[in-house]
């Protein structure tokens, strides 16, 4: 009976560990990885709407050749993998995608080397290896990824020159972009909200060469209403009347840099769908030939038309989110 017991316990103890085993390989698979991963940023809601689906999923040949026609083959392939998804998720009404092996490696490089990074200090304040922010807005395209600057070349050159911040948010690029210049960041966020975030992260992180700027940057120097959502703010968007909506103060870039006779030498721009009204107030100051990055939202109505638009005027850097 004594030995009975034994063997059961035993067995017992023996099963508990080969589930455990299979449980923390399940956990550790890159499926899983990838599918914890974006439980932490789907928002379950699509990523265009009905309309915009109908465009990209329809006859898109002439824009599709005009838009590839001057991109390099790994950006002719980025472009095809982002149709392609689309026209997926449109056909099988679904958010999900599929992963390429080279795309689950480096979410698996991500998952440990970014979202390991991450600490609440307090309730207020969360770090980033040296950064310190006010909260938990902390994406791999700013700080693993460092907005791939490190991947321009001749960004010694920026050392002497200003950076232009357009849409500065919570300051995280401000972190970031301040590493790059022995001048100053000029960092525009039009939000009340968002502003005073911003101003929390300079001053968490003791920085010196960054001036906050309360307005928008656009077309033309007027007031104009924004739309808030949670973090996010646009000033393109029509409020249904489910969200907030604030007056803001919009001037354009050109009139800034001259006022202030700046030599600027990298402009990154992140303004939610804004980006024509952005370039329409900044003519003058891309056409000096500066580096200019810009992160274009999809999500936001983005149309072939723009994104050539975007293209023609000498922007280095896209990142289609």
């Amino acid at each position: 009976y004594i030995l009975r017991q034994d063997i059961q316990s035993l067995y017992r103890k023996i099963n508990s560990v080969l589930n455990l085993k299979q449980e923390n390989d399940i956990k550790d698979s890159p499926q899983n990885i990838e599918r914890k991963y974006y439980q932490n940023f789907d928002t379950n809601l699509p990523f265009l709407s009905e309309d915009d689906y109908k465009h990209f999923t329809g006859d898109i040949r002439n824009e599709y050749i005009n838009l590839i026609k001057n991109l390099d083959d790994e950006s002719i392939r980025n472009v095809c993998r982002i149709l392609t998804r689309l026209k997926m998720n449109y056909q099988h009404d679904c958010n999900n995608f599929w992963m390429c092996k080279d795309e689950i490696s480096d979410l698996m490089k991500i998952y440990d080397s970014h979202a390991s990074n991450i600490l609440e200090l307090s309730s207020d304040v969360y770090s980033y290896g040296k950064y310190l922010l006010p909260k938990k807005q902390i994406s791999t395209t700013v700080f693993y990824y460092k907005h791939f600057i490190e991947e321009l070349s001749n960004i010694s050159r920026l050392k002497d020159k200003s950076i232009i911040d357009a849409g500065a948010g919570i300051g995280d690029s401000a972190l970031i972009l301040s590493e790059y210049t022995d001048n100053k960041v000029y960092s525009f966020e039009p939000t009340k909200k968002s502003f005073e975030m911003l101003l929390k992260t300079i001053n968490l992180n003791s920085l010196t060469n960054v001036v906050c700027i309360n307005t928008a940057l656009g077309a033309e120097n007027a007031t104009a209403s924004i739309t808030i959502d949670d973090d996010a703010s646009t000033l393109c968007r029509k409020n249904n009347n489910n969200l907030d909506t604030e007056e803001v103060l919009v001037q354009t870039l050109d009139d800034y840099v001259k006022e202030n006779n700046l030599q600027v030498g990298l402009i990154k721009v992140d303004v939610e769908g804004f980006e024509q009204e952005f370039l329409k107030g900044a003519k003058e100051t891309y056409a000096l030939k500066n580096l200019l990055y810009c992160s274009v939202y999809i999500i936001m109505q983005m149309t072939f038309s723009r994104l050539n638009l975007l293209l023609k005027v000498g922007i280095l850097v896209i990142n289609l989110k």
